[in-house]
């Protein structure tokens, strides 16, 4: 069975919660997949998300799915923070990352303020999905979990979110990785400001990969912060966590 393979930075945390997006749909269509990721020791900024699994159960597919599902916006106290239901019509996933644990307030993980909430991000972002993640567009709002949109607000000086204007983005990455942050959360680091995720190198069902790291795996991990642009929140570049590395 051939592997699909997708080249990723590492340090970008949107990316690797993508990647988790996708497995978190091939597990939803009931498919068996193995997955793991390849680094380059002389390049820190280039990997590979590898998944031996179903071919036709791709990236463009998970996209196209995404990009024809039904987005419904279940009641909550607070509508800026309603979860979601994405219904595909041959299955269905809850979104709720954003709320604690009692499903009450916001989460440590809510990057949007003010009048933006899940259903501008899950109305106005599935239309513009390409048959890539990578696939640039113009698009907002942008919910934040890919720092190079953050860092074209910053070089032009102002946040576009803040001005309800359309900037360049990835809503692939986005939405991807919105799904993938429901399975797959980031875990605290030792400062409070800090959080951290894995890459796991060796091949791991859905399941496992959602538990890494622990001791025994070879992985590396990651640690990045929650920026800020305006009043709004984004998920910084992540760096190579050394300590308790095993390999």
């Amino acid at each position: 069975m051939p592997k699909l393979r997708i080249s990723i930075d590492p340090t970008n945390p949107g990316e690797f919660y993508a990647c988790c997006g996708l497995l978190e749909l091939i597990e939803l269509r009931g498919k068996a997949a193995l997955s793991w990721f390849e680094l380059e020791a002389a390049q820190p900024r280039l990997a590979r998300f590898v998944i031996d699994g179903p071919a036709e159960l791709n990236e463009s597919w998970a996209l196209t799915e995404l990009k024809n599902a039904r987005y419904e916006f279940r009641p909550h106290g607070d509508d800026k923070l309603c979860p979601v239901a994405v219904d595909f019509g041959w299955a269905q996933v809850e979104l709720d990352w954003w709320l604690d644990e009692f499903r009450e307030k916001a989460s440590k993980l809510k990057t949007w303020a003010g009048r933006i909430g899940p259903r501008d991000f899950f109305s106005r972002l599935p239309p513009t999905l390409g048959l890539s993640a990578s696939h640039q567009t113009m698009c907002s709002p942008v919910i934040g979990l890919d720092p190079r949109s953050a860092w074209m607000s910053l070089d032009v000086g102002y946040s576009p979110n803040d001005q309800a204007q359309d900037a360049a983005g990835y809503p692939g990455v986005e939405i991807l990785g919105a799904i993938g942050l429901q399975g797959f959360r980031p875990r605290p680091a030792a400062d409070r400001y800090d959080l951290t995720y894995c890459l796991w190198l060796s091949p791991l069902p859905v399941m496992l990969g959602r538990a890494a790291p622990w001791e025994g795996l070879q992985h590396r991990e990651y640690v990045f912060r929650l920026g800020k642009r305006g009043s709004y929140k984004f998920f910084t570049y992540g760096v190579q966590r050394r300590r308790r590395e095993i390999v």
